[in-house]
């Protein structure tokens, strides 16, 4: 991409930029792929209970819907509760 990119450099007021940073490193490559792997998943859960309303041709009744949404959410405040 830095072949492809132009290498001209804008100017604003005192500052300067272009739109072409230079190829990527190691680290860049890490942190593009640790977002991607922590945004890309899904919480289990929500498959299991996709598969059951596929499966069964049913969806779940107002009682077990609350607990799943509360046991979908339970990961997190877990994570959440130990960075404080």
């Amino acid at each position: 991409m830095a072949r492809v990119l132009p290498t001209q450099k804008f100017q604003i007021l005192r500052w300067s930029f272009s739109l072409n940073p230079g190829p990527f490193n190691i680290k860049e490559h890490v942190c593009i792929f640790v977002a991607t792997g922590a945004g890309g998943g899904s919480a289990y859960a929500t498959d299991i209970i996709s598969i059951h309303t596929r499966a069964f041709l049913s969806s779940l009744n107002q009682f077990w819907s609350r607990f799943s949404f509360a046991y979908e959410h339970t990961d997190y405040r877990v994570w959440f509760h130990g960075i404080s």
